[in-house]
């Protein structure tokens, strides 16, 4: 089963706009079974309430992926979208990173790809609720 991070779930509020000038962007695929959370703990520990659903660690990935992306700023203008995908153990470890959607630019795609491979963990064991195989989308916005 794989899950694609929602843009929606990651907090109650739209997701931020960098300095960068690149937008935190993820979404849920069709694949799921069950009802998210509302989001309302975005960016918290694992030590909140499950009650929260799985939507706090979506979060927590997509910022983990962020942090590690040598955003190619010179292609900001060009509105870009790539989806990878990775795999995530229980104990929060990232492997697999995979290219599912290009962007149709090489560098973007390949930035994109090594931000997925340098992170090794989430910093958090993956909780109930969360698929194993997860989707993050990167897009860069003018």
């Amino acid at each position: 089963m794989s899950r694609t991070l929602p843009a929606e779930a990651a907090a109650a509020k739209p997701p931020p706009v960098t300095q960068r000038g690149v937008e935190p962007s993820a979404e849920r695929s069709q694949s799921q079974t069950g009802p998210l959370g509302s989001g309302e703990g975005a960016g918290s520990s694992s030590s909140n309430s499950p009650s929260l659903g799985p939507n706090w660690y979506y979060a927590l990935i997509r910022d983990r992926l962020y942090a590690a992306w040598d955003q190619p700023l010179h292609l900001s203008s060009q509105n870009l979208v790539a989806k990878v995908q990775i795999f995530v153990a229980k104990d929060g470890r990232i492997s697999k990173p995979v290219l599912l959607n290009s962007s149709d630019n090489e560098e973007f795609d390949r930035t994109v790809l090594a931000a997925a491979r340098q992170v090794e963990t989430v910093g958090e064991p993956r909780p109930p609720g969360v698929a194993e195989a997860v989707t993050v989308t990167f897009r860069m916005v003018h």
